[in-house]
């Protein structure tokens, strides 16, 4: 595993009360017009409960720019179904698991995953619940001749169609929210 040597340095800069961590080495060296998401190491450290840790730090190791997330398992598995947090996402795909004490990690990246059994209906509900919102959204504008609200609404319904569809196909890494559309 390429990350060891972080690794080592995570085990020496983190408390030891974390169940578990998970990095992703960013391969991409192109600019994404923020630096938040910049890093050339993204690390999540997991905790039980409470974080008592800063919930984001920097460091530079070896001339690498780090960012180390601090979250509770509740925030890391509402993070994973709600699907705005990029990051979040990143890591726990596609990241290197660099410390799990009871593999509950290892069982929470597999089950999401699959993407399977209650996990799927709860974002299918979700999803057709923001859908529906926004057909109503659409009526109402219609009725009171806001056209372009109207139109907007619209827009944003089809988007989380496009949720729907890919939840039924059983497709979770296509499920991610763009722009606003997560938070209405």
């Amino acid at each position: 595993m390429e990350l060891t040597n972080f690794s080592l340095y995570y085990n020496n800069s983190v408390d030891e009360k974390a169940l578990g961590a998970v990095a992703y080495r960013n391969r991409v060296k192109s600019f994404h017009g923020s630096l938040v998401h910049d890093f050339e190491i993204n690390v999540v450290a997991v905790y039980e409960g409470d974080v008592f840790e800063p919930s984001v730090q920097h460091y530079n190791f070896r001339g690498e720019r780090c960012q180390l997330l601090s979250v509770s398992l509740e925030e890391l598995e509402r993070g994973l179904m709600e699907g705005c947090d990029d990051v979040l996402l990143k890591c726990l795909l596609e990241g290197d698991i660099i410390k799990d004490s009871d593999g509950r990690l290892a069982r929470i990246r597999s089950h999401f995953l699959r993407f399977s059994g209650s996990m799927r209906e709860e974002k299918l509900f979700k999803a057709f619940a923001r859908f529906l919102q926004k057909y109503v959204d659409a009526k109402a504008h219609m009725k009171h001749r806001h056209v372009l609200d109207a139109y907007q609404s619209i827009l944003g319904g089809l988007h989380h169609w496009a949720e729907v569809e890919l939840i039924e196909r059983g497709d979770s890494s296509g499920v991610r929210c763009m722009g606003t559309a997560c938070r209405s």
